[in-house]
């Protein structure tokens, strides 16, 4: 582990990594000493940074379980106790109104008082609220209670996670909750179970320090509770690393070398169309703001879709719809029933052979590309629709005469890794930006991606609760291009934001496209999205819910920002740009290591999202993407055309999901695959599948209009979507045999 690895690009260690968890010794062996050590000293380290990453998660969510647990047990405790509560409040609420009264001597209060509640009932009352305020109305102790099950794991997670304080982290408390976890690590190798005298408190929060204490000494149970507590805490927010981990580890780790920087630090700010310098950028960002509200107020008199009112902000109306008049929706009409006529009929297995036999996807899923047979292909097709469909191999198997579990088990196991099915999914999104009818819905400039929820019933570290499916579920994240074709997908936990993996699909698709615009969800907008797509050079665009409620920031105070110089008001809505001119340099490093695969993009994302304002780095990114958010959504306020493209990139992932949702068939369209790597193979496949229809749909449009009469409006091809699936059969075909009917 202390052999530094940190020259390989990422992307190439994952590579050797996934080459040596394929291959068998004998494989292994093969291989020339160099190569073969080079691939397994990969293989180890990735291996060691995920166990690691597991391990910091499978704490935090122990943790954030117990405390919602706890906290509701609490809320019922509450309920079944509210008769005594609200007793209690109605005494707080006599004695209050007694004590409140002016016209009532000092001298007469006690008496007044016990003339209102029975001296009995009031000492028994205010006993039992004692009781409340020290004990039951505070999680903590409750948590610290169950110390025995934390016990469970609590050594293992002090033994081998090794923290260190982040180097942009000065704070006193952060240090003092290292030297506990060093000396909890040293209790339990000497097997001491009294924490000793002057153990640092600094790091424990002051409304949990009573609860530390027994009898006038630190109480073991409640301090390793609260060490725990603050791991979690602390390492989620980014002031803490974790030594050896992929995605909790050092911020530097996230950076490229400064060397390799130099080499593309201009050429990064020169496609982004940003100044180089740190104040050029400063004032760049402020003219960039200014004329966003120079626009808006321009446009604000005849603005039909938002109102600004001093008191309640802003009122938002509502987009007219897009109508056809009477003659073009008969024509529109017209066109969709001549192409359902038209379309030919196929089941999905012929499908994908057919497309099969126009792209050949299927040589990047054989051990061999050179060879291309009938069996191969088959055995390639049984294999995609097996996890695509949700099947499994072995039901896959008894649908598919001619192919076996044992082959598409192997096909599986050998010859769908993520990469593999990365390349088949790019030759068909290729092959429809290649066909002339794709043109006529976009030029592949602009995209969209969405989550898509599917439950998950199997007890995996992964799975987490989605309380909009009222059950455990796992969430894929597709994306698409404004020409209908689906190029990237992966899945993620349903309970983590969708934000942080935007940028993911836009710079590790391998398709050939341009996208330089791209519009996402709610679940996918935060102020640090706005800038790394400016630092790379693209456009970002969210619908945001509650569009009212989001706040605008501006750069100059000495301006008059007309009706909305209310709004912008309280102090903290100036931008700092100072913030920005000093650390302009080093996030464009930070973007930059992005961008070349130094880190992982959804890593690097997550790790300055959780970091405080206490991190330089972090609160220059939030002032950038402050700014920026600020231009969107005046632009989105006054532009009617944005809000239109924002709406029909969005409808396409929607579409898509439609189409998913009716492929992913198999176990009532649960996912079941505990394994990560299983899950990301069931994500492609599926994707692989939907963009083989997609393309097929498209090649029958094709056919079909380049036959029609001069009568069929081909003009309203924009209006036709060809995501749909009348055509295409799905599911498998039921043979009824009349032999086997006994008569008599």
């Amino acid at each position: 582990m202390d052999v530094d690895l940190s020259w390989v690009r990422g992307a190439l260690r994952k590579s050797l990594s996934h080459r040596v968890r394929q291959s068998s010794a004998h494989r292994l062996r093969e291989l020339v000493p160099g190569h073969r050590y080079a691939a397994m000293l990969c293989f180890l380290q990735e291996v060691h940074g995920d166990t690691i990453d597991q391990v910091v998660d499978l704490h935090a969510k122990v943790m954030t379980q117990t405390y919602r647990g706890t906290k509701n047990r609490l809320d019922k405790e509450y309920s079944r106790n509210r008769r005594s509560l609200v007793a209690k409040l109605s005494t707080l609420a006599a004695v209050g109104e007694i004590l409140l009264d002016p016209e009532l001597p000092d001298r007469d209060l006690r008496g007044a008082v016990f003339s209102r509640v029975l001296r009995e009932v009031f000492e028994s009352q205010v006993k039992e609220t004692r009781r409340w305020l020290s004990e039951k109305s505070d999680l903590f102790p409750k948590v610290a209670a169950r110390y025995a099950y934390f016990r469970r794991f609590s050594r293992q997670v002090l033994e081998r996670l090794h923290l260190e304080p982040e180097a942009t982290t000065d704070a006193s408390e952060t240090r003092q909750l290292v030297a506990s976890v060093d000396l909890l690590r040293r209790l339990n190798a000497e097997r001491k179970r009294s924490v000793p005298e002057g153990a640092p408190p600094g790091f424990v929060p002051k409304s949990v320090r009573p609860f530390l204490e027994v009898d006038g000494s630190i109480d073991r149970a409640a301090y390793e509770c609260a060490v725990l507590t603050a791991i979690r805490d602390e390492v989620r927010s980014g002031n803490i690393a974790v030594r050896g981990s992929k995605r909790f580890g050092r911020l530097e780790d996230l950076f490229m070398p400064p060397s390799a920087w130099e080499i593309e630090r201009s050429s990064l700010f020169e496609k982004a169309g940003l100044p180089a310098l740190g104040q050029a950028a400063a004032g760049h960002v402020s003219g960039l703001v200014g004329q966003s509200y120079d626009r808006f107020l321009d446009t604000l008199p005849r603005n039909a879709f938002v109102e600004v009112n001093a008191e309640a902000g802003w009122k938002l109306g509502s987009d007219p719809a897009e109508q056809m008049d009477a003659i073009a929706e008969e024509r529109l009409a017209r066109l969709n029933g001549f192409l359902e006529e038209h379309m030919r009929r196929i089941r999905l297995p012929d499908l994908l052979i057919a497309v099969d036999n126009e792209v050949r996807f299927s040589r990047f899923l054989s051990r061999d590309p050179r060879q291309r047979s009938q069996e191969s292909v088959c055995q390639a097709v049984a294999a995609v629709m097996a996890y695509g469909c949700n099947l499994g191999p072995e039901t896959m198997a008894r649908l598919t005469p001619g192919v076996s579990y044992a082959r598409i088990k192997r096909v599986a196991d050998w010859n769908l890794p993520e990469e593999a099915l990365r390349a088949a999914l790019a030759q068909i999104v290729n092959a429809i930006g290649g066909l002339s009818t794709s043109n006529v819905w976009g030029e592949a400039k602009t995209a969209s991606s969405d989550g898509q929820r599917f439950l998950f019933p199997r007890r995996s570290a992964r799975r987490t609760y989605s309380h909009r499916m009222g059950d455990y579920a796992l969430e894929f994240y597709s994306f698409i291009a404004d020409h209908y074709a689906p190029f990237f997908s992966f899945p993620i936990e349903c309970s983590e934001r969708d934000a942080a993996y935007v940028l993911d699909g836009l710079r590790y698709y391998e398709a050939d496209l341009e996208i330089d615009e791209h519009y996402v969800d709610t679940h996918g907008l935060t102020e640090a999205n706005f800038a790394g797509f400016a630092m790379l050079g693209l456009r970002f665009a969210s619908r945001i819910r509650g569009l009212r409620r989001q706040s605008l920031y501006h750069a100059d105070r000495q301006r008059d920002y007309g009706a909305l110089a209310e709004m912008l008001r309280p102090r903290d809505r100036l931008l700092r740009l100072d913030w920005i001119a000093e650390q302009w340099d080093r996030m464009g490093q930070f973007f930059c290591s992005m961008a070349t695969g130094h880190a992982t993009a959804s890593v690097s994302m997550k790790r300055i999202v959780g970091f405080g304002p206490r991190n330089r780095l972090y609160r220059a990114i939030r002032e950038l993407g402050r700014a920026l958010k600020t231009v969107f959504l005046l632009d989105y306020l006054s532009q009617p055309d944005l809000r239109r493209r924002v709406r029909r990139g969005l409808l396409k992932s929607e579409e898509l999901h439609a189409l998913a949702r009716s492929v992913f068939y198999g176990k009532l369209g649960k996912a079941d695959w505990r394994d990560f790597r299983r899950q990301m193979s069931t994500a492609s496949c599926l994707l692989l599948i939907l963009a083989a229809i997609i393309y097929w749909q498209i090649r029958e449009i094709e056919r079909v209009t380049a036959e029609a009469a001069d009568d069929v409006p081909t003009d309203l091809l924009v209006h036709v979507s060809p995501i749909s699936w009348e055509n295409v059969v799905l599911y498998g075909e039921y043979r009824l045999r009349p032999e086997l009917v006994a008569l008599g």
